[in-house]
């Protein structure tokens, strides 16, 4: 099995219309993008305002996991430090194996049919390498420790899914902007015996389609 990951990063790859810039996430300016939680006592807002230099933005991150011709599509949004080389402190969330195809053209095609029914279920690395449908959450904070809902359980976490808007870049490629709320457990990838709480989670993210 093999995974391919896509960085798309810019600013000009993130702009929006009047419409995206409304939501229902508790985010009262004009926001490109926003992931804000509480997360081990610390309050993070990673907002993308509209300006020519925001202190945060949406990173694009698609790619598949391979196994043979078959391709098993995921597709994440992760909100990045702007003034730092190494783009973290960072929030992600990657919505996991929701399109399978052997043929690229098709995952083009089935793009906005993919985000009808979201993914509500946080799943483990061993079930992301098996495709099974699931979200993930992910913290890299300033020191480039890492944290993820994907290397352990997760009781009592949720993930809600306010508005979806579809749309096209100035590239002409396929967007979803998608608001919604978000708890859950956060553990270190080198010692899964620390671990972050993450409560009154919020964002507004923009994903793209892989082609």
């Amino acid at each position: 099995m093999k995974k391919l990951l896509f960085f798309f990063v810019g600013l000009a790859l993130i702009s929006c219309s009047n419409d995206e810039s409304n939501d229902n996430s508790g985010e009262t300016t004009n926001s490109v993008a926003f992931f804000k939680a509480n997360v081990g006592g610390q309050t993070l807002n990673y907002i993308q305002d509209n300006s020519n230099n925001p202190a945060y933005f949406n990173e694009i991150n698609i790619g598949y996991n391979g196994q043979g011709f078959e391709k098993s599509y995921y597709y994440g949004a992760n909100m990045v430090t702007l003034s730092s080389v190494d783009y973290y402190p960072s929030l992600d969330l990657t919505m996991h194996n929701m399109y399978q195809s052997n043929n690229e053209a098709d995952e083009t095609t089935n793009f906005n049919n993919s985000f009808a029914v979201k993914p509500t279920t946080f799943i483990s690395y061993a079930q992301d390498g098996n495709w099974i449908k699931g979200v993930s959450v992910t913290y890299i904070k300033a020191n480039g420790d890492r944290y993820s809902t994907l290397a352990g359980s997760q009781p009592n976490s949720s993930i809600m899914y306010n508005t979806g808007i579809a749309s096209t870049s100035q590239f002409g490629l396929q967007r979803q902007t998608i608001t919604g709320t978000v708890t859950c457990r956060l553990y270190n990838e080198n010692d899964v015996n620390d671990v972050l709480e993450l409560t009154n989670g919020s964002f507004k993210l923009i994903f793209e389609e892989f082609n």
